[in-house]
């Protein structure tokens, strides 16, 4: 960010002619940044959900090798299992993290 000493001397024939007109381009310049990194972090999101959902569809494919068709009915009928042990494991990394953060967090 220029002085108002330094824009005036810079200024000459440009199209801003006064500190007032220079400060509010600027700030429409840093409202525009902001926007922009917004959407940025909204695209990040969509990407990954996007991807999440191809890998979904990918399962679909497996029906119609009956080789994979055995993994994904194998895979349908033990969802539970692989659910609580998803959640056994969920509750002792939780503790290990609190321990963690209580050694060497802030």
């Amino acid at each position: 960010r220029m002085s108002k000493d330094e824009l005036e001397n810079r200024v000459g024939n440009s199209t801003l002619k006064s500190w007032a007109a220079y400060q509010q381009r600027l700030d429409a310049m840093v409202d525009q940044a902001s926007l922009i990194a917004l959407a940025m972090d909204d695209l990040r999101w969509y990407a990954s959900v996007m991807s999440a959902f191809m890998c979904l569809r990918c399962l679909r494919a497996f029906r119609a090798n009956p080789r994979l068709n055995i993994v994904l009915s194998t895979v349908q009928k033990a969802f539970t299992d692989f659910t609580h042990f998803a959640l056994v494991l969920f509750a002792i990394l939780c503790g290990f993290v609190v321990v963690a953060h209580s050694l060497f967090g802030r």
